[in-house]
């Protein structure tokens, strides 16, 4: 019967995309003409969130079912029947905000999406047909089922749509804790761009030039990365605060050092000699403290440490490292990163090549990094603040006139060598020394005498001598530094190496995670690169001789599943269309 139809066209779902899927590519798609009410069967469906996580089987929770259509050869029947209509045999079932707040209430941390998604990237989409044609898609689709997305630039922002808590998902799956089973990997968070998929089929066709000739399956991954969460990055900031607590430490020891306190009595003294001349001073009593402005150091712990090419971001404060996935993974047979464009079940791995180049990024950054450090702590030390207090008895013929004092006010050493004002003294004079029987007047004058001496040269040179004493007081602090800097470089040596490992622990071949981007039953077998089928191929309707039915034919843009788990297995985007039959 079939072989009488005329040969024809149907309507193409189309794709919105700036790429698409090779097989889509691939293959023209032709159609026997089957107009006629009752020509036969069609279903088609479309499931954005679809598997089981841990022990939630998401096809339970209702408010994130898909939606499919059914064609009895007459009349379309959606699935939910609350689903939009769209016309022509085609209904929509859009996720919305209170399915999502579903979502994180029956799954918490495990998946997570915003409440604030784009309803365009949440769609669900079905259409089936009495001309034996049907297609479904799901995810950032139109709503005539075209995709709607494009690869983000390398380096570039990524709107979430989702994002997967792999440390809950590896410990409901297997009862294990992630570091079990990466080592220096504590948490991982696996975030994913925008997903779509879409597939379309035609009876007619299928029976008349072939199954692979009638069907087309896209799908399209607009990024992925990966969010590690590890003692190696938080050694970062634990490091550094292990140095500036050993340099203050040491700051207060210096500053507390009697025989540094004695010297800078005397030397201080000695440079107010000419001031001093008709007065004598006693022992005099020095008071010091040396307080470093660590911020800029402290600010380096907060802010990311980034490459150029956006490969990753570290955040040492957080004791996380983002890494962009798109530009780091694809399949074996291809020696350079890719996640679009893949053949069906292709498994998404750590690329090697993209891998050593990663870790030099990494190595070249951290490197800087640690410069900035040490050079910022380099600077707090020049610019510790400086504050002084000498204090001494003065007296003229044998008789107390006061008590000089000298302040360096919090002045900066930095200023200090330079001799920049800021540095005081003066002297006290003692109660009544103006009233004293015959030298009074005396005496007051020559303390009227001396404070004029005390001239902002003189104090200048004051700074300067004070100064001079505390930068070679201060030179051991060179060795706690060196140290510091040593140990920041066993710290990110340590990074580079850890993440390198946690990668190939993630998304390696033997990997706890196992990605496979475009996962399809029943693969065109000219597609030479296919890889195994996913687990729910097995269930799915194969297709019948008498009479012709397609069987059923589905794609999902990304699934996950978890080494040694048979049981946990995550669809993104899952589309079908199928079985069809042939009646008419």
């Amino acid at each position: 019967m079939a072989a009488a139809l005329v040969l024809g066209a149907i309507g193409v779902v189309p794709s919105e995309a700036s790429w698409a899927d090779r097989q889509y590519d691939a293959a023209t798609v032709q159609s026997v003409l089957c107009t006629d009410p009752g020509s036969g069967t069609s279903t088609g469906s479309g499931t954005l969130l679809g598997g089981t996580l841990g022990s939630t089987d998401l096809s339970t929770i209702a408010s994130v079912r898909g939606v499919s259509a059914t064609n009895d050869g007459t009349t379309t029947t959606p699935t939910p029947s609350t689903a939009t209509s769209l016309g022509s045999g085609a209904y929509s079932n859009p996720l919305s905000v209170s399915a999502l707040s579903g979502i994180d209430a029956d799954i918490g941390p495990a998946l997570q999406l915003p409440l604030t998604a784009d309803a365009g990237g949440l769609n669900q989409y079905a259409r089936a047909a009495s001309d034996t044609t049907s297609a479904g898609a799901a995810g950032a689709v139109s709503n005539s089922g075209g995709i709607a997305v494009t690869q983000r630039a390398p380096g570039a922002a990524m709107p979430r749509f989702a994002t997967v808590g792999l440390g809950q998902v590896v410990q409901s799956a297997l009862g294990q804790n992630l570091s079990s089973l990466v080592t220096g990997i504590t948490d991982a968070q696996l975030g994913l761009g925008a997903v779509a998929s879409s597939a379309q089929l035609s009876g007619c066709t299928a029976e008349w030039r072939g199954i692979y000739t009638g069907l087309v399956r896209q799908y399209a991954l607009a990024g992925m990365d990966a969010t590690l969460t590890s003692p190696a990055v938080s050694s970062l900031v634990t490091t550094t605060d292990a140095g500036l607590s050993a340099l203050s430490a040491q700051l207060n020891a210096i500053a507390g050092n009697s025989a540094l306190l004695n010297s800078l009595g005397s030397s201080i003294l000695l440079a107010l000699k000419p001031a001093l001349s008709t007065l004598g001073a006693g022992t005099p009593t020095v008071t010091l403290s040396l307080t470093p402005d660590f911020s800029a150091v402290t600010a380096l712990l907060s802010t990311p440490i980034t490459d150029s090419s956006g490969l990753f971001s570290i955040s040492p404060s957080a004791g996380t490292i983002t890494l962009d996935l798109d530009a780091l993974m694809g399949p074996a047979y291809l020696t350079s990163p890719k996640i679009n464009g893949l053949a069906p079940n292709s498994r998404l791995l750590i690329n090697g090549t993209a891998l050593t180049a990663l870790e030099a990024a990494m190595t070249s950054a951290l490197t800087a990094w640690v410069s900035s450090v040490i050079a910022a702590v380099n600077a707090a030390l020049a610019a510790v603040a400086v504050n002084l207090d000498l204090t001494a008895p003065v007296s003229a013929l044998s008789v107390n006139v006061g008590t000089l004092f000298v302040h360096t006010n919090d002045l900066t050493l930095a200023q200090l060598l330079a001799g920049s004002p800021g540095v005081t003294a003066g002297i006290d004079k003692s109660s009544g020394l103006c009233s004293v029987v015959i030298v009074g007047a005396t005496l007051c004058a020559l303390v009227t005498t001396v404070l004029g001496n005390l001239t902002p040269a003189l104090l200048a040179s004051v700074g300067q001598t004070i100064g001079g004493t505390l930068q070679t007081a201060l030179a051991p602090t060179a060795a706690t530094v060196s140290t510091l800097g040593a140990n920041l470089g066993t710290a990110t040596g340590t990074l580079v190496s850890t993440v390198g490992g946690g990668l190939t622990g993630l998304f390696g071949a033997t990997g706890a995670i196992q990605l496979w981007a475009n996962a399809q039953n029943r693969p065109d077998p000219a597609e030479l690169n296919a890889g195994p089928e996913p687990g729910w191929a097995a269930g799915l309707p194969a297709p019948t001789a008498n009479p012709f039915g397609t069987g059923r034919y589905d794609v999902a843009a990304l699934r996950m599943t978890i080494r040694g788990s048979a049981t946990t297995g995550l669809d993104l985007a899952r589309s079908s269309a199928g079985s069809n039959t042939v009646t008419g």
